[in-house]
């Protein structure tokens, strides 16, 4: 054969492959200060794509992850968003991981009519953006009021503290949250004080925090700023425990934080101990894979993927010719409005999901996506994270 019409064959073959998948979209900060939350949930995104590619895939068809780095830039997000669409005919939409740039994203989805899984997005304003937008995690109204029973009633605190991103739709959503609640169960914040993401000295709003006689410091932000936070704490002498939100779940707390985080607080997603067959088979092929333990981000990847790939199976065994059109990668082989029938099909099947049995709990959707589930509390003990404790809905 010569060899141009050995590559045109190879091209067109190529070409089918591709035909024979239904691609994913995801979009998340895969570099910058947030990087440790887009890599952890990317690697279990592509974990459970190994596993339901593994079994057979759905409908005879592989699932393809198309991924997309926005940097964590909020004037980036609808730019890779963009990208992401133009890369073919994507199903759905894993991402975003942070709560300001789901929202981006979730305007974006609710125009083009593509459903979005965020991961991570915990702000209650996500899935309010319209019928598109479905979170596997728990939200800012039930974490804020977990973390203040917590610290009302199992370590009998009435007097707290708080230090939040002033600019940051997560770090404000789950303050007023912790506010209203401590409040309304006797106890009082009796200064709150603020900073901005690059922060790298708060003395000042600590020594302000330290004159009020706090007995705990709520720090709704992410690892970064919440580590300096601790350090800083620790060597300016202000003596009290700290306590914070999902946004402190990952190692490299502790790797900046050091021992200044002992004896911290934080809200979880995911328990790697559970004795649960799906969290042991998830903990085991991660290490496999990856060489280290996962973390609550990347059991959160693992699960939208898997809740996902379930909606898609409704989709294939009930509507064949809706997931006929999802998997038409190119997407220039059918009408928009036949690509708009199968999106909604997909949608809804998203939207039915009730007892999903995932590696950070089970899942049920309710009328706004919002994931129902329980919130784990963890306490630093020796450089690690130790179970506490389980808040359920």
């Amino acid at each position: 054969m010569k060899p141009i019409l050995c590559a045109f064959f190879l091209l067109l073959l190529a070409g089918c492959a591709r035909d024979e998948q239904v691609q994913v979209g995801f979009l998340a900060p895969l570099s910058g200060p947030k990087s440790q939350f887009g890599v952890s949930v990317r690697n279990g995104l592509e974990l459970g794509l190994r596993e339901v590619n593994g079994s057979g895939g759905i409908g005879g068809r592989k699932l393809r992850l198309v991924v997309e780095d926005d940097r964590g830039e909020l004037d980036e997000v609808a730019s890779s968003f963009g990208r992401l669409m133009r890369r073919g005919n994507v199903c759905a939409v894993i991402g975003e991981v942070t709560s300001s740039a789901s929202l981006v994203v979730a305007a974006a989805c609710e125009s083009s009519r593509v459903p979005m899984i965020s991961p991570s997005a915990t702000s209650p304003r996500v899935t309010r953006t319209g019928r598109f937008a479905f979170r596997v995690c728990f939200g800012d109204s039930f974490q804020g009021e977990a973390i203040a029973r917590f610290c009302a009633a199992n370590l009998g605190f009435g007097r707290a503290a708080v230090l939040s991103d002033e600019q940051s739709e997560y770090s404000q959503g789950l303050a007023r949250c912790f506010r209203d609640v401590f409040s309304e169960l006797g106890g009082a914040v009796v200064v709150e004080q603020f900073f901005a993401e690059g922060d790298v000295d708060f003395l000042d709003q600590l020594q302000a925090i330290q004159r009020e006689g706090p007995q705990i410091l709520f720090v709704p932000g992410y690892y970064t700023e919440a580590a300096l936070i601790a350090r800083q704490a620790a060597e300016a002498g202000v003596r009290l425990p700290l306590i914070g939100g999902d946004g402190w779940d990952s190692r490299e707390l502790i790797e900046i934080g050091g021992s200044a985080v002992e004896g911290s607080y934080f809200v979880g997603h995911f328990w790697k101990g559970d004795a649960s067959e799906r969290v042991t088979r998830f903990v085991d092929a991660y290490v496999a894979r990856y060489g280290e333990d996962p973390d609550g981000f990347a059991a959160l990847g693992y699960d939208s993927v898997l809740l996902l790939a379930d909606a898609l199976r409704k989709v294939a065994l009930r509507d064949p010719s809706s997931f006929s059109v999802l998997g038409s990668v190119r997407g220039g082989t059918v009408s928009p409005e036949e690509l708009d029938a199968a999106r909604e099909a997909l949608r809804r099947a998203i939207s039915e999901t009730v007892g999903f049995e995932g590696a950070t709990g089970t899942i049920t959707l309710d009328e706004q996506g919002n994931a129902l589930k329980s919130v784990k509390f963890f306490r630093v003990e020796s450089g690690e994270p130790e179970y506490v404790g389980v808040v359920n809905p």
